[in-house]
């Protein structure tokens, strides 16, 4: 037996219409919930691309300055093999080079050149300090005569 319900035309198609502003908005929620995990995915997917770059370039730097270090280092074997003497006592005047330098840039002969201030210093000191050949005991004030 079928059953028939009969709805007056207004309730029917305000129900009608109630539903599908209600599949309408499901719809756009969805839509938006879909639009906005794909925004997070492709920003996910940039961060860990920008973390890899970031780690590559550490690793690049890394490996360069080893290689310079390396680098360095041969050429100041191969200087302390065959040095070249003159250049040495002119540079560092007269003065005795230990055997095992420090640093390979001192092993290349590279030292660090004093101030000229501190020169000046020096220099000041000296003037300032009285001559040995004044009579004279310390603390005493010397006259004109």
């Amino acid at each position: 037996m079928l059953a028939l319900l009969w709805l007056p035309p207004n309730s029917f198609c305000a129900a009608e219409k109630e539903r599908i502003e209600a599949q309408v908005k499901a719809a756009e929620a969805a839509a938006q919930f879909k639009l906005d995990e794909e925004l997070r995915k492709k920003r996910e997917r940039e961060r860990e691309a920008a973390r890899l770059a970031l780690h590559m370039m550490k690793k690049t730097v890394d490996i360069d300055n080893s290689d310079f270090l390396k680098d360095l280092e041969n050429i100041s074997k191969k200087w302390e093999l065959n040095p070249p003497a003159k250049l040495i006592v002119d540079f560092v005047d007269g003065m005795e080079l230990p055997p095992g330098l420090g640093s390979p840039l001192e092993r290349l002969g590279l030292f660090m050149k004093r101030d000229i201030e501190e020169e000046v210093e020096d220099e000041m000191e000296d003037s300032v300090s009285p001559p040995s050949d004044i009579d004279g005991e310390e603390g005493e004030i010397g006259c004109c005569g």
